[in-house]
């Protein structure tokens, strides 16, 4: 079988079915690339507010490991304290612990005496949006 393919001569411009077809094609493309532009659009948004939240959890932990080491103790723990993030308001929370550590004796078994071996610095941003994200940071501080 031989087929030949002819122009046709008097045909002009496009049927009504073609271009439905055109169309409907088109309108998969579009919203396929719209689906992805809302997503990538929300997904930046997070990064930014969560690149701000790191921000301020980093300025509060060399704030922190500024100070003396016998400055560091649980009266510099934050609840909730409010910090900006952009678009966002968080809230950020510092803690700082005393760490026995176990290589030495624990407590009253200690063998060199000091109980507070070294301390951590705990520092949590959190944000809300539509559901709830944090992040955290920690830095063991030692004498």
């Amino acid at each position: 079988m031989f087929y030949s393919w002819k122009p046709i001569i008097n045909q002009r411009g496009v049927s009504l079915v073609e271009a439905m077809i055109a169309i409907v094609i088109f309108m998969i493309i579009m919203i396929g690339g719209q689906t992805y532009f809302v997503r990538s659009k929300s997904l930046i948004a997070y990064e930014n507010v969560k690149r701000r939240a790191v921000a301020a959890a980093v300025r509060k932990m060399e704030s922190m490991v500024s100070l003396d080491y016998a400055a560091l103790n649980s009266s510099l723990n934050e609840d909730d304290v409010p910090v900006n993030l952009g678009t966002r308001t968080g809230t950020r929370t510092t803690t700082v612990i005393s760490v026995d550590d176990a290589a030495d004796g624990e407590g009253l078994d200690d063998y060199d005496g000091n109980t507070a071996d070294y301390k951590q610095i705990n520092i949590e941003v959190a944000w809300k949006t539509n559901r709830e994200y944090s992040i955290e940071i920690s830095r063991y501080v030692v004498e």
